[in-house]
């Protein structure tokens, strides 16, 4: 069995997510939905459910450039294509 189908880092849940916006689904937010051609940005708790470690973990990993981020005024967001590609890389030896 694989590691997202065992469900390590949220993987199992992660991936239908990806799939489900590829598919074209819209993604909900909690201000409504995300705008055509767009997707939504993830937030730093929820990378740290999709990995299973603390907020602080994933905020140490954005400010020192393992994993990819994107600032929005002084909020830290993270591209779900960014995260799957961490994933795929096997993660970090740091």
């Amino acid at each position: 069995m694989g590691r997202a189908e065992r469900g390590r880092a949220g993987g199992v849940r992660f991936f239908s997510f990806l799939d489900r916006a590829r598919q074209g689904h819209r993604v909900m937010t909690q201000g409504g939905h995300v705008p055509e051609g767009f997707e939504k940005l993830l937030t730093a708790e929820d990378v740290s459910e999709i990995f299973n470690v603390d907020k602080s973990w994933v905020y140490h990993a954005a400010r020192n450039g393992t994993l990819p981020s994107v600032r929005v005024g002084r909020w830290v967001r993270f591209q779900s294509a960014a995260v799957q590609d961490f994933v795929s890389q096997g993660g970090t030896d740091k």
